[in-house]
């Protein structure tokens, strides 16, 4: 298999895999459990295939190795920045923060990781890659051609899958938020009113009460029964997930949650 198309296919693949493998391990030593980490079901983080195709593609020819890293560190800290932006703007949610990291700028990317990103580039580029595109030309065309469309069919499928689990979750937190700023209204409204108004207000507080019960339940039992694919995954994946609004909401649901496991 010697088209360069199929080379970049594939190393994005191999590489969205090498860097799902480093935040496994990152993350379960992180957190002192093991964590599928990825926004994705599968084995794979497209962060990192797209930031590797970049640097092969935007310096693959550059020698000078301290070139080589600031470059490579700034593109992939523009692409880290970009993503993580955009998933909040979409999700409405923080999915990683470096708020605490020194030397970070708006939680979204950190220096510490920027290095990291540089040095990584460089091995990269230099010792993986050239062994990378070997073993690529050595697989027959028409063997590298299905497997390719094998492997992206799957991860189509992968990602509209979690886009779509990672949309209803924020619809069920944005749902049961409102739910609980009615509620507090309700009881403000009760402790101003006598009577009826008063028999009323209660009767109102009552259903909302129990419409949030019912949803907080429903949407705790998907967590519990989808651990390995969908909600339940996701918030174990991104432990510092947090919504923009009624975050409380979703750390109550990992609290049941880790009480469950427990």
């Amino acid at each position: 298999m010697t088209y360069d198309l199929a080379l970049l296919f594939l190393s994005f693949l191999f590489y969205s895999f090498c860097g799902w493998l480093f935040e496994v391990i990152y993350c379960s030593l992180k957190e002192g459990r093991l964590i599928n980490r990825g926004f994705l079901n599968g084995p794979y983080c497209p962060i990192y295939g797209a930031g590797a195709i970049a640097a092969v593609i935007l310096f693959g020819d550059v020698r000078n190795p301290i070139a080589l890293f600031f470059a490579s560190a700034c593109t992939c800290t523009v692409m880290e920045y970009a993503t993580s932006y955009a998933m909040e703007r979409i999700f409405h949610a923080r999915w990683w923060d470096y708020s605490e990291e020194p030397f970070q700028f708006h939680g979204y990317i950190c220096l510490r990781f920027s290095v990291l990103w540089g040095l990584g580039t460089v091995f990269m580029i230099r010792i993986v890659h050239p062994i990378v595109r070997g073993y690529v030309g050595l697989i027959p065309f028409v063997l590298g051609r299905w497997v390719l469309v094998f492997l992206y069919l799957t991860l189509l499928v992968d990602f509209v899958s979690s886009v779509m689990t990672a949309h209803k979750l924020s619809r069920e937190l944005r749902e049961l938020g409102k739910i609980s700023e009615r509620i507090r209204a309700v009881s403000d409204l009760l402790s101003q009113r006598i009577g009826e108004d008063s028999i009323r207000a209660s009767e109102e507080l009552t259903r909302q009460r129990a419409a949030a019960k019912q949803r907080f339940a429903r949407l705790q039992k998907r967590a519990e029964h989808t651990k390995f694919f969908g909600t339940g995954r996701l918030l174990n994946a991104f432990p510092s997930l947090r919504p923009n609004g009624h975050a409380e909401l979703l750390e109550e649901l990992r609290e049941r949650l880790k009480g469950k496991n427990h």
